[in-house]
């Protein structure tokens, strides 16, 4: 089994998610890749690459954790 690795690709860093990966895991590191720091990083995640297998699974995964985002000003430090 491979391991995760982080790439810097130009902006165009894909995430490849095989049939035999943990969804759970793959799901959360594509989401805090793609959405931490607003996305303003060179690593940020700005596609996926799913084998067709587990692509309906993952993609349910994605949509119910992106609809439990919080999306707005960030409390006080005050």
């Amino acid at each position: 089994m491979g391991a995760p690795i982080i790439l810097e690709l130009g902006g165009k860093n894909p995430a490849l998610v095989s049939r035999n990966a943990n969804l759970d895991e793959a799901a959360t590191g594509i989401v805090r890749s793609a959405f931490g720091l607003q996305g303003q990083k060179c690593s940020a995640c700005s596609r996926v690459f799913v084998e067709e297998p587990v692509y309906e699974e993952l993609s349910q995964k994605l949509v119910k954790m992106t609809e439990n985002l919080v999306i707005g000003d960030p409390p006080s430090g005050r």
